[in-house]
Parts: structure tokens; sequence; C-alpha cells
């Protein structure tokens, strides 16, 4: 199980070099995961600072990649 968490992340991180704003439903769309493995994995990756929430919502959240924002400008 944590063998297919990290690829999923690793997906994810590679997605969102083409796609900087993520949503739960994105990933569950494309690596067709439950919502809440989606979320576990977006908040892995905020708590390691690759991505941030930018809404401040508690519902429909979106997460996006500052930096690779920044280094595409």
């Amino acid at each position: 199980q944590s063998e297919r968490a990290t690829s999923i992340m690793f997906g994810v991180m590679n997605q969102l070099f083409e796609q900087p704003i993520q949503t739960a439903n994105d990933i569950v769309q494309r690596f067709d995961v439950r919502h809440q493995t989606a979320m576990q994995t977006l908040r892995r990756l905020e708590s390691l600072d690759v991505v941030r929430e930018i809404t401040g919502q508690q519902r429909n959240q979106r997460y996006m990649a500052s930096k690779i924002l920044d280094a595409l400008q």
C-alpha cells in the first residue's frame, strides 16, 4: 500500500508540470483512486512544500505548485 501511495505521489508530481493547479477530483480521475487517497496525496505534497492550498475552503480545494509556475514565468 505504501508503494502504491508513493507511485501516485510521483505521478501527481509529474502531472503538476502539465497542470500546476490540481484538485482531488483531478487525481481521482487521472489515477483511478479514491477521493481519500487523492486528498492524502495532496496533503503529503503540501507538507513537503510541493503544493499549497489556494482556496481557503473546506471543500473543492485547489492546490497549486507555485514553484513550478514561478519557474515558467
